[in-house]
């Protein structure tokens, strides 16, 4: 996969240390009826893949937890948006294997 952004989705990154999950990903929709969109998202620890990692799954009925990002009060709870650049190399290497699994 190339790009700038193999797994489509937006990541934030919460540099406050109180979380262990300081990374959140937020992927497109999924429509699973023509009324009922989920919002699919995604926490991970610095270090995911280790023993004590954290790469948990969630979604949201209605509308993304970042609300599409327009305006920074949309997403100030995730953290600061960051690029797939900006991701550390054991968050992107979780993020393909699951997406090419």
């Amino acid at each position: 996969m190339k790009g700038n952004n193999p797994v489509r989705a937006r990541y934030y990154h919460d540099k406050s240390g109180r979380f262990v999950d300081e990374f959140t990903v937020c992927y497109p929709g999924v429509r699973l009826t023509p009324f009922i969109t989920t919002y699919p998202n995604a926490t991970l620890s610095i270090h995911p893949q280790a023993p004590d990692g954290v790469f948990q799954h969630g979604f949201q009925q209605g509308s993304p937890i970042d609300g599409f990002g327009r305006r920074a009060t949309d997403y100030k709870h995730l953290g600061v948006r960051v690029s797939w650049h900006e991701l550390p190399t054991d968050v992107q290497k979780a993020l393909m294997e699951e997406a090419m699994a």
